[in-house]
């Protein structure tokens, strides 16, 4: 489970060639939310991603997107044309693992229990302090 972080998606397609790289849909709800968006649509492009979010597979996913970009492109504004450009390059295109059908049964689309497992560590072992590797593991 990644955050979009680039860097982190390289290292694992070096190390690993056969993995699944399964990304974080409150992250990208968060991402979202940053773009300059008009304020009567957001909400309502925010509950799209979520009918997104809910695909079972990639052909349901593939399916929604269509129509959730069709139905925006047909509103013809230009901060909606261009947020739907980034959407689709960032989130369909490039990172498209963030929706409910590539998550294997069991385990969620949040990053939540690697998140709760950091804080425990940061909390428990380190004070909330930057250590160095090396004297943490020791």
């Amino acid at each position: 489970m990644n955050d979009f972080d680039q860097k982190i998606v390289s290292m694992w397609k070096n190390e690993i060639q056969d993995f699944v790289q399964l990304f974080c849909f409150v992250h990208l709800q968060r991402n979202v939310k940053k773009r300059l968006l008009p304020k009567d649509s957001k909400k309502e492009i925010l509950k799209d991603i979520d009918f997104l979010a809910l695909s079972t597979s990639l052909d349901e996913f593939n399916v929604r997107w269509l129509l959730v970009k069709n139905y925006w492109k047909e509103k013809n504004e230009e901060k909606i044309n261009n947020f739907l450009t980034y959407f689709e390059e960032q989130y369909i295109t490039k990172n498209s693992n963030w929706f409910l059908g590539v998550c294997p049964i069991g385990l969620g689309n949040t990053n939540n229990s690697i998140e709760g497992f950091n804080c425990a560590l940061k909390k428990n072992f380190v004070n909330y302090q930057r250590q160095d590797i090396v004297r943490f593991l020791l």
